[in-house]
């Protein structure tokens, strides 16, 4: 069994008409709407940026992003699974993360953002 392979573009999604041939295989009309719909799941990703969880647990001390972020809004830090604050908790550079003093060294650290590498 083969799978569809998605490009990225937001097709419109073909509606299957009584008159349709039940085809399948590349190309085929039976696999029109899942093809369309895989496109555009791929180029959302390409094109939005998903969510990116990076999970980090223990000393704050050099903690820095994996990745870049589009902004610094767009970055969500949880200290302990509660929202920290920019300025108040941490403050971010780039990449670099520095903790204040108000977090405790050995925190539980989780970090979401938006955005494209």
């Amino acid at each position: 069994m083969a799978n569809l392979t998605p490009v990225a573009s937001f097709d419109d999604v073909y509606q299957l008409e009584e008159a349709d041939p039940v085809q399948g295989g590349a190309g085929g009309v039976s696999n029109r709407q899942a093809q369309a719909l895989a496109n555009r799941t791929k180029w959302l990703k390409e094109n939005l940026g998903l969510p990116y969880v990076e999970d980090k647990t223990g000393s704050t001390v050099g903690c820095s992003l994996a990745h870049t972020p589009v902004s610094d809004a767009a970055v969500e830090i949880y200290v302990n699974r509660v929202p920290a604050f920019q300025g108040k908790d941490y403050i971010l550079s780039g990449k670099d993360i520095t903790f204040t003093p108000a977090v405790a060294a050995d925190a539980e650290i989780m970090i979401r953002y938006r955005g494209k590498d």
